[in-house]
């Protein structure tokens, strides 16, 4: 698959899979032997149907999150998206009832492609401190 081609997969992960919900298009998108390392958010999650359950997790507790992607850049295998989620905290989050915030966070994900296009890889770091704080999860620190 060509840099373009990885790019637009990549979109479609955040566009319709994340922002529209389309949980089942992991089957299309990912590899069987897909590992996701969601950074601070749990352990990492292996193949299609792992994603969907961390994917279905993060939903639940923000039902109307949808991500913008800010920046894409590609060479080879490997695709870097820099990109802004917002969402309201309507349900269970990590064990965090439901505040009805609004809250926007950012993060960056990279993907790693086979040759097939299918994603085999994916490393993600997200404001894990930023999103809790806007949650309520945490409080500001107290300065002197």
């Amino acid at each position: 698959m060509s840099v373009q081609q990885n790019k637009a997969r990549a979109r479609r992960v955040f566009d319709e899979v994340w922002s529209q919900g389309k949980l089942d298009l992991t089957e299309e998108l990912l590899s069987p032997d897909f590992v996701g390392r969601p950074g601070g958010f749990g352990k990492p999650f292996k193949g299609p149907a792992g994603a969907r359950e961390f994917l279905g997790r993060f939903r639940e507790g923000f039902p109307d999150m949808t991500f913008s992607v800010e920046e894409m850049v590609a060479e080879g295998d490997h695709v870097a998206i820099r990109w802004t989620g917002a969402g309201t905290h309507e349900g269970d989050f990590m064990g965090f009832e439901p505040t009805e915030r609004r809250v926007t966070f950012g993060g960056m994900t990279f993907l790693r492609f086979a040759r097939d296009g299918a994603i085999v890889e994916g490393w993600t770091q997200i404001d894990a401190i930023g999103l809790l704080r806007a949650v309520g999860a945490l409080r500001e620190p107290v300065r002197a």
